[in-house]
């Protein structure tokens, strides 16, 4: 994920089977380790690039987290423990949510929450390994979500089929996405107003983690 200004990129390293995060600053061609065999994946860094949201594993089950990018300030926003898989967290354009792709056994589906979500605690008790409820109660193939705190969880795309790999459009007017609507994998355009959805690619073999580009005219 690139910094806000474009001056660092932060990456992933794997060591000994756990994987961490690493600044890269262009300039200097130096790095610097952030975190510590915390089994890190998907980071993204916020617009104001004071805030690094990502996703850590933890037996079997992994859980949307926050650091500082000084790798102070750890903080969970969600408490799964029921082996719930998160992926490719992204920022909303304004900071406020974080869109993300979610797996609860049968197949990935859309949801966001807000970024200042209170922090949680760890899924499972230090000390005595208890297990702590559920805070993304989601239930697969179906938009009766419940979600009862002030995290502002909310599911946009749950069908049968698999939707994944969101990213904001630069407004933050929706989002791209990668669906199997048809059968092949495509890339869709969530609307956030209306909730309509549109194909953008028609391909074969399957097209997957869109990116768009800061101006909006490009897909990659």
């Amino acid at each position: 994920s690139w910094s806000p200004d474009g001056k660092e990129l932060l990456f992933l390293r794997n060591r000994r089977g756990f994987n961490d995060m690493y600044l890269y600053n262009l300039a200097d061609d130096e790095e610097r380790r952030i975190t510590a065999r915390l089994r890190a994946r998907d980071p993204s860094f916020s617009p104001d690039g004071d805030r690094i949201v990502f996703v850590r594993n933890e037996d079997g089950t992994s859980n949307l987290c926050m650091i500082d990018p000084d790798g102070k300030g750890l903080r969970y926003l969600t408490n799964n423990n029921d082996g719930t898989q998160i992926y490719a967290p992204r920022w909303s354009p304004d900071g406020e949510w974080i869109l993300f792709s979610i797996f609860k056994g049968v197949d990935r589906d859309i949801a966001m929450m807000r970024a200042d979500s209170p922090p949680r605690r760890k899924a499972w008790g230090i000390r005595d390994r208890t297990p702590v409820p559920d805070s993304l109660n989601v239930f697969p193939d179906s938009l009766a979500f419940p979600h009862p705190d002030t995290s502002g969880f909310t599911p946009l795309l749950a069908s049968v089929n698999d939707e994944r790999d969101p990213f904001w459009l630069p407004d933050g007017s929706g989002f791209v996405f990668a669906a199997d609507l048809g059968g092949v994998s495509n890339i869709h355009r969530y609307n956030l107003e209306s909730g309509t959805v549109d194909r953008l690619s028609n391909v074969l073999g399957g097209a997957f983690t869109p990116t768009v580009s800061a101006d909006g005219k490009r897909l990659a």
